[in-house]
């Protein structure tokens, strides 16, 4: 896989790293600058951007890509390790986790240049890991919920169906938060993960919910055939938004830049300005995985 990465100067995103499965794909629409691409044969699936222009990214294999300048150069972690990476959560410019295939969670106290696999206690697939206060709180195969309150040293298992897999999880506050999966499933917790319960509140077709952001009391959800959904009250209910469903495509990645304001990548971009009620399709992409914002124009992906 040739792993392109582009920036867009104008408008409302600036896409800077363009991350695609299979061949490189060179069609970036007006004002959008090439501005590196390196060989690799997987897929990567998460990254974050650091304000001091520091990018962490984690892909297939295993593999882990460090950056103190934004992209220009991408310096390959040697990790030994061969599962596939799915996420990424930081703490604070040094102190992070990344999950996986297998069971496998890392950790890192350097700012992503060393890490270290931590113990999970499951052999299952955790697709995403995030940060909450205190605790961390990772989701995978199973239906799956893991739960750590002392750095990621011990897992408690809080939540298993196996019915499902969860794909994302994000927290509204130190105690409410949600996680997505496959079968349109939505799951809340209201006690800091120590309990969770489905909360489909509105019919959703048998598809995939992959990603789920929050700013402050709002929430969105993406996922295959163009669902989309959003929140008003900390996602106590949930909302389809109106997008056109005559063009239908996955959305990998959706992320708020403030509270209205929202940012959808995968086999299409689309962008809403009034907290997910309604989306428009900007223009169709090369598939997209992964997604952090910066600003309301400046996007690494």
């Amino acid at each position: 896989m040739l792993v392109p990465k582009a920036k867009c100067m104008r408008g409302l995103i600036l896409l800077l790293l363009l991350f695609t499965t299979g061949n490189l794909f060179p069609q970036f629409n007006s004002g959008w600058e090439l501005q590196n691409y390196f060989s690799y044969t997987g897929s990567v699936n998460d990254l974050i951007y650091f304000p001091s222009n520091k990018i962490i990214a984690v892909g297939d294999y295993g593999e882990i890509y460090y950056s103190e300048n934004g992209g220009i150069d991408m310096l390959k972690i040697p990790t030994g390790f061969l599962y596939h990476l799915r996420a990424l959560t930081f703490r604070d410019s040094l102190s992070g986790f990344a999950s996986g295939h297998g069971g496998t969670i890392l950790k890192t106290s350097d700012g992503g240049k060393e890490w270290e696999s931590l113990s999970s206690g499951v052999t299952d697939n955790l697709f995403d890991i995030e940060i909450n206060g205190n605790y961390i709180i990772a989701v995978g195969e199973k239906g799956k919920i893991l739960k750590s309150t002392d750095e990621g040293q011990t897992w408690s298992l809080k939540h298993f169906n196996s019915s499902y897999y969860l794909l994302a999880v994000k927290f509204f506050n130190k105690d409410t938060g949600n996680a997505v999966g496959s079968e349109g499933v939505i799951l809340r917790t209201t006690n800091a993960g120590e309990t969770w319960f489905q909360q489909n509140s509105v019919p959703i077709p048998d598809v995939q919910l992959i990603d789920i952001d929050v700013s402050g009391s709002n929430g969105v959800i993406c996922g295959d055939s163009t669902v989309l959904l959003y929140s008003s009250n900390e996602g106590n209910t949930w909302e389809r938004s109106i997008v056109d469903t005559n063009y239908i495509r996955t959305l990998y990645r959706i992320r708020f830049y403030d509270d209205l304001n929202i940012i959808g990548l995968g086999d299409a971009l689309v962008k809403s300005t009034d907290g997910g009620a309604s989306f428009d399709i900007v223009y169709y992409t090369v598939r997209i995985r992964s997604l952090s914002l910066i600003s309301a124009d400046s996007v690494y992906t």
